[in-house]
């Protein structure tokens, strides 16, 4: 199993493109970072890793990582009639990060693909893991749009970059995200200048938000879909995301995608109703001080 690292986001995909894209949902996490990545000037501090594992029969395994957050993975032959060259890539990345690089705090990838890779990286480092978050990825090609719901949507603006930057300050929190409160106000303030951050309002007020962000070839990414706790249960959420997710179609895209946490039955069911179809599972282990699993 040959393993070859990257320098840039875009080495990157010249390589490992054209196969992530033949499930361009599934690997929307890593098609985006790749990309972000690929358009960084100046390059991230410290450096992102990137790595291919490559077989007889083309790419098997990907990794890409953007420190201070761990693993992002891409192996989709586990639990298939490949598992065995697919674990086989999986072990070749292990070894080849644990002697480039010192800390993993956790992995992300299809769920069959995260629990594999925890269970290396915890047999080489004597470190054991915990499921952080079981995810389901969702995809939508229709919008239905909810009924009843008091209020409309638009386009989040510079007046709004404050709110916005406490809102998404408190959204990382909820889900457990490494980035700190510096990090909100720039993130922000680029996904506003973009035009995709959407805002519902009810009497001028805004009540709830979501963006669009990692759009690939064919679709875009919904994320950071947030109501603060005195507005939630009165369905501005769904009626946000509807709204975003139509202006993506509007705009040429052929589909919307996201991901929900399992342990949470609203969002799940909420984003079902308004179009939202399940596509796969995928999980999110963090790596934790003691004897490994």
């Amino acid at each position: 199993m040959k393993v070859t690292p990257y320098r840039s986001g875009a080495a990157f995909l010249g390589a490992a493109g054209a196969w992530l894209q033949r499930e361009e949902v599934l690997n929307n996490l890593m098609l985006g970072i790749a990309d972000r990545l690929a358009h960084a000037d100046p390059p991230p501090e410290p450096p992102a890793v990137l790595m291919t594992a490559a077989g007889p029969q083309g790419l098997e395994a990907a990794l890409v990582m953007t420190p201070p957050r761990g693993a992002v993975l891409y192996a989709p032959g586990i639990g298939t009639d490949r598992h065995a060259a697919a674990l086989g890539a999986l072990e070749a990345l292990a070894d080849a990060l644990q002697a480039s690089i010192h800390a993993v705090p956790d992995c992300h990838g299809a769920a069959a693909t995260a629990l594999a890779f925890a269970r290396l990286w915890s047999q080489r480092t004597g470190r054991s893991f915990e499921l952080h978050r079981a995810l389901r990825i969702y995809e939508l090609r229709n919008v239905t749009f909810p009924a009843g719901i008091p209020g409309k949507a638009r386009v989040a603006g510079g007046e709004n970059l404050d709110l916005l930057t406490d809102w998404t300050g408190r959204f990382w929190a909820e889900i457990g995200e490494p980035e700190g409160p510096q990090a909100a106000r720039p993130s922000t303030e680029r996904i506003i200048a973009a035009g995709q951050c959407m805002l519902w309002e009810v009497d001028g007020r805004p009540v709830s938000t979501a963006s669009a962000a990692r759009a690939q070839r064919h679709g875009v990414t919904i994320s950071r879909v947030y109501t603060p706790p005195e507005h939630r249960r009165h369905g501005y959420a769904s009626a946000c995301v509807a709204a975003l997710s139509q202006r993506q179609l509007d705009a040429g895209y052929e589909y919307c995608c996201l991901y929900t946490d399992l342990a949470n039955p609203t969002s799940n069911a909420i984003y079902q109703r308004i179009g939202y179809v399940p596509l796969a599972d995928a999980s999110h282990y963090r790596f934790v001080q003691g004897q490994g699993q």
